[in-house]
């Protein structure tokens, strides 16, 4: 904007300077937020994109949903059952024997005697791990998971062959570095979710290209004619305003293969469509007056799937799928609806 304005031979005073500013915040929370919308619904739509997604996430050590990464631990035999522990906490059979505990709690064995585990392997051992919430116990040789808990050398040595067979049982056969690292260090901590992270889901990264190739924000951008031009036989004179269309760019472009489907892996390196000639994919606009805030949003977006795959289920709260209003952004007309049921726990 500031050097647009001194393209036409003038400076933005402090005043418009703020009002401008303000104008970009409430831009960008209401295009973010419309992007975020049209997110939850396509995913919704389309649940297979949901599970490729969360092997993806599993991969990379990313998921907090580890069913099918530990090794299957069902107690055969044990009558006495813990009566403090959550209900995440419990050893789940049909869900690939995951166990897991709160924040701040900390594993220990179980002392029943009369307990037996089996492994998905088939082998038998009694040193199985409970969920019970204890005090973390402090050691010297431990190891500290983001401050919140201490593991003990005895608990690594355990937790060293659980993270053996949750790498054979991976379902894409690896994981990132930072996961691999904790593994070797006997640390079930998981990596944080970071920005180079983020560069590294490459089927995220379609997903989130896909929604916004789909639904786009806004539908198009206006742009000042600097000289007078000829256009398919007509002439477009100097200082005209002209509207380009981003929602019929990306319904008619020749480059997208049967565009009314929601088929993430287009932008994949096999396909790469967006790529086939210049300004078919311009959910941000194109050239220098493209949005400067399209890094930002594509953030929010990733973190957001990811939040929402790993902690929850959702569906519609009424009858139909809403339509869609498109200008001046996208959103369901009467809003969208929806139940939302919490993985971690599941009668929620």
């Amino acid at each position: 904007m500031i050097n647009g304005a001194k393209e036409h031979g003038r400076e933005l005073s402090m005043q418009e300077l703020k009002e401008l500013s303000v104008e970009l915040i409430f831009a960008a929370f209401f295009t973010t937020a419309s992007a975020s919308t049209s997110l939850i619904l396509l995913l919704l739509k389309e649940p297979r994109v949901i599970s490729r997604l969360k092997q993806e996430l599993v991969s990379f050590g990313l998921s907090q949903d580890q069913d099918h990464l530990q090794p299957a631990v069902t107690p055969m035999g044990c009558k006495k059952q813990p009566t403090d522990c959550h209900k995440e906490d419990q050893i789940s059979a049909n869900s690939g024997g995951t166990v897991t505990q709160p924040a701040g709690s900390q594993r220990h064995m179980c002392s029943h005697k009369d307990c037996t585990v089996s492994d998905a392997s088939g082998n038998t051992d009694r040193s199985h791990f409970s969920s019970h919430s204890v005090k973390p116990k402090l050691a010297e040789d431990g190891c500290t998971c983001n401050g919140t808990q201490k593991v003990t050398s005895k608990d690594q040595e355990q937790e060293s062959i659980s993270q053996k067979k949750m790498y054979k049982l991976c379902t894409n056969g690896h994981l990132n570095q930072s996961y691999l690292k904790n593994v070797t260090q006997g640390c079930s901590c998981q990596p944080q979710v970071t920005l180079d992270t983020l560069k590294q889901l490459p089927y995220l990264d379609c997903i989130i290209k896909e929604v916004l190739r789909i639904l786009p924000p806004v539908s198009g951008g206006y742009r000042t004619v600097l000289q007078t031009f000829e256009l398919d036989g007509y002439q477009i004179p100097k200082d005209w305003s002209v509207m380009y269309s981003i929602r019929d760019t990306h319904e008619t472009a020749a480059a997208f293969q049967n565009p009314e489907v929601f088929d993430p892996d287009r932008f994949g390196p096999e396909r790469a469509e967006e790529k086939v000639g210049r300004f078919n994919y311009i959910p941000f606009g194109g050239g220098v007056r493209s949005c400067i805030g399209k890094e930002l949003a594509q953030i929010i977006l990733k973190s957001l799937a990811i939040e929402l795959v790993n902690t929850a289920k959702w569906e519609l709260a009424s009858n139909a799928f809403p339509k869609m209003q498109t200008v001046p952004i996208v959103y369901p007309v009467d809003g969208l609806q929806l139940y939302f049921h919490s993985l971690k726990f599941p009668d929620a």
